[in-house]
C-alpha cells in the first residue's frame, strides 16, 4: 500500500499536460528522504491522482486515495499483522502501531495541504510527516525481509 500511495505522490510532480505524468514508469519502492524532499517541492495537489485503481463510476481524488483506499487497507493490514504475529517479542506490534500513528499524522497533514492547494497553487507539502511515514514503511519492509529470511531453511 505504501508503494501505491507514493507512486501517486510521485506522479503529482508533473502537470496534467506533461506526458511524463502518464508514461513514466516509477520504481516500485518506498522513496528515501531526498526523493521525498524533491516530491514535496514539485508536487501540484490541485491535480487528482492518476495511478488509482477505481470502479468505473468513481472519480479519482486525494480524499479517496488517502482516506478510503490507503487508510482502510493499512488499518486492515495492521490488524491482520497483529493477529498473526508469531514473533517472541513485541517489535512487530510496536512497529505497526507506529506505522498507524505515522499514517494518521500524514493523512491529516497531507489532506490539509490538498485543501490549501485549491486556494494557493504553490503549496508546499509537509515533508516531515511524509518522511516519517516512508521510514515506517521501510522499517516494516525490512522486518518482513528479516523474518522471512529466518523462516527459510
Amino acid at each position: 500500500m505504501g508503494e501505491y500511495l507514493f507512486e501517486n505522490i510521485q506522479v503529482a510532480q508533473f502537470s496534467i499536460d506533461d506526458p511524463r505524468r502518464y508514461t513514466t514508469i516509477f520504481e516500485k519502492k518506498i522513496p528515501d528522504s531526498k526523493q521525498i524532499e524533491e516530491f514535496c517541492q514539485n508536487i501540484d495537489l490541485r491535480q487528482n491522482p492518476t495511478r488509482m485503481i477505481l470502479p468505473a463510476h468513481v472519480s479519482p481524488s486525494w480524499d479517496i486515495l488517502i482516506l478510503n483506499q490507503c487508510g482502510e487497507e493499512i488499518e486492515r493490514n495492521i490488524h491482520e499483522i497483529i493477529s498473526i504475529n508469531t514473533l517472541d517479542n513485541s517489535d512487530l506490534s510496536l512497529l505497526v502501531d507506529d506505522l498507524q500513528n505515522a499514517y494518521d499524522e500524514f493523512k491529516l497533514s497531507f489532506l490539509a495541504f490538498v485543501d490549501m492547494a485549491q486556494r494557493e497553487p504553490k503549496t508546499w507539502v509537509d515533508k516531515d510527516s511524509m518522511s516519517k511515514l516512508a521510514a515506517k514503511f521501510r522499517d516494516l519492509e525490512s522486518m518482513a525481509l528479516q523474518y522471512g529470511a529466518k523462516k527459510r531453511p
